[in-house]
């Protein structure tokens, strides 16, 4: 009852943030495009552009990258290398599990390298918008976030899978 009650949670939890990241990035894009494209009629029929254009266009970009690894490693759709093949599902998913624990060392590395980077840029600004430029490095910790959270939910599926004691028939 305990495996199933947490492998269930587990794939609803996942479900939750793959539908909250689908439906963030299919915004974001809208917004990208939208921009973009009112920026390019101002700026030929008109001869003007929206002097924050490049600004918010950045900040969109980055959180749309970002957010789109994380939707990926989520649902293992990143580029990856096959080296051992299919056939053998053990070890396919000990592999997978091992890149994940990497990925979570790698986020609780990399969180505090950024934190440390945003302190830096805290006294600049973005020429249009007059943010912090730091705010240009809240979308890779955003990001980092929610790849970390998606190795943890993966992870905590390949023990559920693989470690727990499975129920007698």
């Amino acid at each position: 009852m305990l495996e199933y009650a947490s492998r269930s949670t587990l794939l609803t939890l996942r479900k939750r943030v793959l539908r909250i990241s689908s439906f963030l990035l299919g915004a974001i894009l809208m917004a990208l495009v939208v921009l973009e494209c009112i920026q390019v009629v101002l700026r030929y029929l008109f001869g003007i552009g929206i002097f924050w254009a490049m600004d918010v266009t950045t900040l969109l970009l980055l959180s749309f990258g970002w957010l789109g690894a994380a939707h990926l490693w989520a649902t293992h759709s990143h580029l990856a290398v096959d080296l051992l093949g299919r056939r053998i599902r053990l070890s396919q998913t000990l592999i997978l599990a091992v890149s994940d624990l990497l990925v979570i060392v790698g986020v609780i590395w990399m969180l505090p390298q950024i934190s440390l980077t945003m302190e830096i840029y805290s006294g600049m600004t973005m020429p249009a918008l007059d943010l912090s430029l730091a705010s240009k490095f809240i979308p890779p910790s955003i990001g980092l976030c929610l790849i970390g959270l998606s190795a943890l939910i993966n992870l905590g599926d390949y023990l559920g899978r693989y470690l727990l004691p499975r129920k007698s028939s």
